[in-house]
């Protein structure tokens, strides 16, 4: 163990002597404060397209794959206004920090254009709040160690008839986190 007298004489700035110097006086050396490291909990969202399945007006299905980690896609049609066309959609939950911890929900943005449809397989745990925004909960009892990933799946319809570019994002806030 370290004496006092050891620490003190070893510490150069005057300022930290005198903080020494007084926690000595105050007898409170080798005592417990109950102070603890705040524990890091941090949360990765990256939101990916997966596939997108058109059908025509006679009920006959294409799906396009869109492979690993693609964030932007074109998709060729020839007639949109005889087509459905449903996008779906994986979203990575990681834990960036070293302890576990939940995410109690994640909160999606449905742009203009596109709209939810709660049947879809996909949309499991997945409501859609007054406001427009999309709200999962399936993973708030679902411990998230350090570094792991959990993954998520949305599915939207495109119900524009234009042709155009949808941004899709999807968010965690400091309150979605414990």
């Amino acid at each position: 163990s370290v004496s006092y007298e050891a620490i003190r004489e070893n510490t150069t700035d005057s300022y930290i002597k005198t903080i020494i110097d007084n926690w000595y006086k105050a007898n409170i050396v080798d005592k417990n404060l109950g102070l603890t490291l705040k524990k890091i909990y941090n949360i990765k969202i990256s939101k990916y397209l997966t596939k997108a399945v058109t059908t025509n007006a006679l009920g006959i299905s294409t799906t396009k794959e869109f492979g690993d980690k693609v964030t932007f896609a074109k998709l060729d049609v020839k007639d949109i206004n005889n087509l459905t066309i449903k996008v779906i959609y994986t979203i990575e939950v990681q834990n960036t920090g070293y302890y576990p911890g939940y995410v109690s929900a994640i909160n999606d943005y449905m742009p203009d254009g596109m709209s939810f449809n709660k049947d879809y397989e996909e949309n499991k745990n997945w409501v859609l709040n007054d406001n427009g925004t999309l709200v999962y909960d399936g993973l708030k009892d679902t411990l998230i160690k350090g570094s792991e990933k959990k993954y998520v799946t949305l599915a939207l319809d495109i119900t524009s008839k234009e042709a155009g570019s949808f941004v899709n994002y999807a968010s965690v806030t400091n309150d979605d986190i414990k």
